[in-house]
């Protein structure tokens, strides 16, 4: 199953027969809705746990066989989670301007910058990071890989500097993919500095060990890949000094000086780091020996991992159920009355559906019952990445990366909160903020805003269901940004996202369901439809469609 669901696939088009020509209305029925398989997901995992485990008992009883399949390059198949690709932007000479303009942020800025110490050490996960940072903390003077302050210095890591070593650097018979060498378990794991990255972790580690420097803060994303990032660069420096972590989901300058007055002891955050360590530690293990073990066994390279494997095998079985699907003709007979459009059952044969329509001329038609119910439909959560990058992909045509490399820039230019998130809900505390970025938005797209409404901020919040960051919404710096230079495809992410926000604090979508029961010669029909009484969100998203052109989907009742 994992070597099938690694090779290309192989698709056919599927030849419809053509329509009979009838005066009855043929319908056919559509593909269903394939779900999620979790089950087979989980056991195509564990033949790849077991394929490593025979490889071990195989290697243990049976070392006679000399099956090998060698390559001139041990190639990293690690599936790592590696939440911030590489990034070779230049930290190019730039002005510091702007000020900390209201009292309270000043005043923050204040606290910020008070104490004893001599410089403090700020390591970002980007460059664009830490700009935003040094701009707030007035570390304006560029230096080579870092900028420095009065009090500060401002650096950044360029994603991963460090990687786990490859299997060659273990031991010599590993570099080989040999079915003997399997499986490959490390007895102490080992790191290394990243060949395109090792300029920024001489920076790094200079800055750790300058004379001057007292105390470090992680400014990396605060999440258990940025715990990895940072501890990664700090253990590899041999750094001893002590650190603090600053935990932040926005990059505007009140969240950024508020995160540095809420900054915990680093060491309060070892659980994550041990949680990251683990996960990498996995994938090698998991990616490295099944990949070796599939592809001597197959002779072909069938890459396995975490993440790649499961995906394709729910691609094959699609295909597998798109390949095998059959389409099954049927037929209705329509009752219309007075504007009213009764149906019938399904009905197989085509002959059985003329005969029905013959024998029910200049019939009457009897109402049988009729049913109304009044429904309610919620109006959606807020967005998470997955949930965003599903709907960007529907309405916009956005792949998941354009998505994310979009929403990541906004954030960048502090327009949106983070957007690595997997939560749909605010925290408790964010109830005010929440108003003022309402307010924002209304203001800054009217074409979808609802005057006179009274947004419900209490069905976003809950901090239990909160936890690396707070759901994807904007920030109150929309206002004071001139959109209209922003690309186009950020805009539009942008507005998907405020259009979220409103959606998520209206009212329910309220109607009544209509259902008819009618019988006519024997035969029964039924004719359904509704009545809104409400809109409440509805409204909003069908603003939003309008403004693209597109028309609002029918709900879900």
């Amino acid at each position: 199953a994992i070597a099938e669901s690694a090779l290309p696939l192989e698709t056919e088009k599927i030849t419809e027969t053509p329509e009979p020509e009838v005066t009855i209305i043929p319908e056919e029925k559509e593909e269903p809705e394939k779900k999620s398989n979790n089950s087979g997901t989980i056991l195509l995992m564990l033949l790849v746990l077991a394929g490593v485990c025979g490889a071990y008992y195989y290697w243990k009883f049976m070392k006679g066989r000399n099956t090998s399949f060698d390559y001139e390059e041990d190639e990293d198949d690690d599936e790592e989670e590696d939440t911030i690709r590489e990034d070779d932007e230049e930290l190019e000479e730039y002005e510091m301007e702007g000020e900390v303009e209201d009292e309270e942020s000043e005043e923050l800025q204040r606290q910020v910058q008070k104490g004893d110490r001599k410089l403090q050490l700020v390591i970002a996960e980007k460059p664009s990071v830490a700009r935003n940072i040094a701009k707030v903390l007035h570390a304006t003077n560029v230096k080579d890989g870092y900028l420095e302050g009065k009090e500060y210095l401002v650096s950044w890591c360029i994603g991963h500097l460090i990687e786990l070593a490859r299997a060659g650097q273990y031991r010599y018979d590993w570099k080989a993919w040999k079915y003997e060498t399997l499986p490959m378990i490390p007895e102490n794991w080992k790191y290394q500095i990243k060949e395109s990255t090792k300029g920024q972790f001489r920076v790094l580690k200079e800055l750790l060990h300058r004379a001057d420097v007292t105390e470090i803060i992680c400014a990396t994303d605060a999440g258990r890949e940025g715990e990895l990032i940072f501890r990664l660069v700090y253990n590899q420096a041999e750094c001893k000094l002590p650190f603090k972590r600053l935990w932040i989901s926005s990059m505007e300058e009140k969240a950024i000086l508020e995160g540095f007055q809420q900054m915990k002891d680093g060491h309060e955050y070892d659980n994550l780091y041990y949680s990251a360590v683990a996960r990498s530690e996995a994938d090698w293990l998991g990616g490295i020996n099944a990949t070796r073990l599939f592809t001597v066994l197959y002779h072909h390279r069938l890459i396995v991992g975490r993440v790649q494997t499961p995906t394709l095998a729910m691609l094959v079985e699609r295909e597998k159920s798109i390949e095998n699907f059959q389409k099954e003709k049927y037929y209705l007979v329509h009752l219309l009355m007075d504007g009213l459009d009764a149906v019938s059952n399904r009905i197989k044969e085509k002959s059985a559906a003329v005969q029905m329509m013959e024998d029910m001329k200049d019939e009457t038609a009897q109402i049988l019952s009729v049913k109304k119910e009044k429904k309610k439909v919620q109006p959606p959560k807020l967005y998470d990445l997955t949930t965003l990058q599903r709907e960007a992909n529907r309405l916009l045509g956005f792949t998941a990366q354009q998505t994310l490399d979009y929403t990541q820039s906004l954030y960048e230019k502090k327009l949106v909160t983070y957007p690595r998130t997997d939560s749909q809900y605010l925290t408790d505390d964010m109830e005010e903020n929440a108003f003022l970025v309402i307010d924002a938005v209304n203001r800054v797209f009217p074409e979808i805003s609802m005057k006179g409404s009274e947004p419900e901020i209490k069905r976003l919040l809950n901090s239990k269901k909160v936890s690396d960051h707070h759901a994807i919404i904007p920030t109150v710096e929309i206002a004071n940004t001139d959109l209209k230079a922003l690309p186009g495809g950020e805009k539009e992410i942008l507005m998907l996202i405020a259009s979220k926000l409103l959606c998520a604090s209206e009212q329910e979508y309220i109607y009544e369901s209509i259902k008819t029961e009618i019988s006519c010669h024997g035969e029964l029909f039924t004719a359904s439809g509704k009545n809104v009484l409400q809109y409440g969100w509805k409204e909003v998203e069908e603003r939003f469609f309008k403004s693209y052109g597109k028309n609002a989907e029918k709900p879900e009742e």
